[in-house]
């Protein structure tokens, strides 16, 4: 169950008004991220924003890949700011605790080690509820779960269970202990329309975060980029299959996220490509299949 089917693309000067509007949003919710990482992709992006026309081979040599690699950090704090940017603050506490966490961390993604991966995994529990959040789809974060995130639809509450996941070796042990914390989640909640997902990062499984993705146009980077995620799901679903079905029925399948950037020779355009989807448990039940059916639909709309 895919959610993505295009590339949205946005002059430079658009991402430079929607970051810049997003950075305001976090002053306003009282998140201190002048000294860190977040400032230094703002200079980043300006700094190439204002030289590109004149710049030299050297100088893009030098200076291109960073700007590359900022637009991927930034877009994460613009999305969250777009999904939640007239929720009122009061309602908010649980999304500022992760973007305070979040703020933090080393500037490149290639630069992570497994001491330092806190903060790109807290952006990313509410990158996971600023995607779910569409209230005028009927579909809302639940922003204070007492899990990673929640999802209200359908008079449904889905539990979310994140995890960044850096190699695959490691994907077991984060499904098994996102099933785990559902388990024990949905256990202690009455009623039946309580169900849970499980939500992978796997982004620097498929990219470490120092290179680019390169197709020959458009078309192709599409048709690739969603190939990707099929034989992604194809090769390892078995792991998290044979975790998920041992557990709750309640607990209805795996989303899968990777995001990079990527540039097509044709039309000499850079993009981020961000890619979701939706691996439902085997023999999940007809009316929980329906359900993800109409979830992945809405998930599917643009941010």
């Amino acid at each position: 169950m895919p959610t993505q089917d295009s590339i949205p693309t946005l002059s430079f000067d658009s991402i430079l008004t929607q970051y810049r509007e997003s950075l305001k949003w976090l002053d306003s919710l009282g998140v201190n991220y002048q000294h860190g990482r977040v400032c230094k992709y703002l200079r980043i992006f300006e700094e190439w924003n204002r030289s590109y026309k004149t710049a030299t081979s050297e100088d893009a040599k030098n200076s291109y890949p960073a700007f590359i690699y900022s637009i991927q950090e930034m877009w994460d704090f613009i999305s969250i700011y777009e999904a939640f940017k007239l929720t009122p603050t009061s309602e908010l506490s649980g999304i500022i605790t992760k973007l305070k966490d979040g703020v933090k961390g080393p500037e490149n993604l290639f630069d992570e080690t497994p001491k330092s991966t806190r903060a790109r995994n807290f952006i990313f529990e509410a990158v996971m509820a600023a995607k779910t959040h569409k209230p005028t789809r009927h579909c809302s974060a639940i922003l204070d779960a007492e899990t990673d995130t929640g999802i209200r639809f359908e008079k449904s509450s889905v539990w979310v269970e994140c995890k960044r996941v850096t190699t695959e070796k490691k994907i077991e042990k984060n499904v098994r202990e996102a099933s785990k914390q559902l388990q024990h989640a949905i256990s202690k909640k009455v009623g039946s329309n309580h169900r849970g997902l499980v939500a992978l990062d796997v982004s620097k499984i498929l990219n470490n975060g120092d290179r680019i993705f390169v197709a020959s146009d458009s078309t192709s980077l599409l048709y690739e980029i969603d190939l990707m995620m099929d034989r992604f799901i194809r090769e390892h679903s078995h792991i998290w299959q044979k975790i998920i079905t041992s557990k709750s029925p309640k607990i209805l399948g795996v989303i899968i996220k990777y995001d990079f950037m990527a540039s097509s020779d044709t039309e000499g355009l850079v993009s981020r490509c961000c890619q979701w989807a939706i691996n439902p448990r085997n023999q999940i039940s007809p009316r929980d299949s329906e359900f993800l059916h109409k979830l992945t639909a809405v998930l599917k709309d643009s941010d």
